[in-house]
Parts: structure tokens; C-alpha cells; sequence
């Protein structure tokens, strides 16, 4: 990311907004079926492409095995005076330990978030 900024390019599309909140995922097959139970992260931040959230595992592997895999997730949305659940599809991006058992999870929705 410092090199990135130094050149001067930007390899995010959209604004991304902070948000604090549960998300409930689940791993899609390659028919797009879940497979396996829901797990449970915490939202770090939005955008209308993808987001992010945290994890908490004490299995390193089972973090890096979601990387590739696309997920359905389903989050809610603060509006104005409402919230909204948001449910989408995405692939996982990328997969960062930030040690001690936690990991950010970033993915790419299949569909972006609209207005």
C-alpha cells in the first residue's frame, strides 16, 4: 500500500465507509449451495464493490483456505433512520492475519450495493 500511494495510485474504486456490526457468512459450492454452518465476523468497513470484516479462529489454515472462495453474507446497513439487512454474494480477495487469531477478511461483491 505505501509504494501504491508514493506512485500516486489508488486501487480502490470507491469510497469505502467504516461500520461496526456482525456479519453471518457462509461458503457457496461452485453451484452456488452452502456448504457447512454459518460463522460469524465483525464488519470494519463498506463499500459499493466489497468490504471487509474480522474474524477470530485459532486454525491460521482454515483462515487462509477461504481465500478464492465465494461466500454469501448477509450484514446490516445503517440508513438515515432505519437499518437495512444487505444480503450479496462476493469472492474472497484477500486474507490478513493481524495476529493473535484475528484476520481481516476482504471480499468483492458480485453485485455492487446500490442507493
Amino acid at each position: 500500500p505505501d509504494i501504491l500511494q508514493t506512485k500516486g495510485i489508488n486501487r480502490r474504486t470507491f469510497k469505502r465507509a467504516r461500520l461496526s456490526g456482525d456479519v453471518m457468512f457462509q461458503i457457496l459450492n461452485a453451484s452456488g449451495n452452502p456448504i457447512g454452518g454459518n460463522f460469524k465476523g465483525h464488519l470494519s468497513d463498506v463499500s459499493k464493490q466489497g468490504l471487509s470484516f474480522y474474524i477470530y479462529t485459532s486454525n491460521e489454515k482454515n483462515a487462509r483456505l477461504l481465500l478464492g472462495r465465494k461466500i454469501f453474507i448477509q450484514f446490516a446497513l445503517p440508513l438515515q433512520d432505519q437499518t437495512k439487512t444487505i444480503e450479496r454474494t462476493g469472492i474472497i480477495t484477500s486474507v490478513i492475519d493481524h495476529q493473535f487469531n484475528n484476520f481481516s477478511i476482504h471480499l468483492k461483491f458480485d453485485k455492487e450495493l446500490r442507493r
